[in-house]
């Protein structure tokens, strides 16, 4: 599966995020899309895990030792990543559903937040650079972290794309 191809797929199942919670009608907010009858990040989670490791997994051509070397630590990676995006979304609907009436202190500890975020989500990838580079070689390495950034962005501009603007 082409970057291309995984990119389509990413923007069908993100493009539901559009419609990820009555953010549309909190005043301040532009208008979005109604909500969605399942949780749609839950349908991101199921189906886009699975894709970006078929992606990976074409990608970096591992042998079988460092393929048994690999998955461990790209799961407990992604299982990290996944919990700091839980945590960002969390402070994106609680800023938007409450934008009007938010102080400026409990603004700033949410601007905070995200910093915070930011600087952990950068720990735990020089964290886990660290135990791929003493289990593989640092070319496999580098390719992966190219794939994973290359994912990433994809799927940060697609949920950019569908955060409501705020007045």
């Amino acid at each position: 599966m082409s970057l291309k191809s995984l990119a389509s797929c990413a923007l069908l199942l993100i493009s539901s995020l559009q419609a990820t919670s009555a953010l549309a009608d909190a005043p301040g907010v532009l208008p979005a899309p109604k909500p969605a009858a399942i949780d749609p990040m839950q349908m991101v989670r199921e189906n886009l895990g699975p894709m970006k490791q078929a992606f990976i997994d074409k990608n970096l051509k591992l042998s079988q030792g460092e393929a048994s070397k690999f998955w461990p630590l790209y799961f407990a990676y992604q299982e990290g990543l996944g919990k700091l995006n839980y945590r960002v979304q969390s402070t994106q609907k609680s800023m938007l559903r409450s934008w009007n009436t938010l102080s400026e202190t409990a603004v700033k500890d949410m601007v905070r937040e995200a910093a915070a975020i930011d600087e952990e989500r950068g720990k735990l990838t020089r964290e886990t650079m660290k135990k791929f580079l003493a289990a593989l070689p640092a070319k496999t390495v580098a390719q992966y972290f190219v794939l994973e950034y290359k994912f990433r962005s994809v799927i940060n501009y697609d949920m950019a794309a569908g955060l409501p603007l705020v007045r």
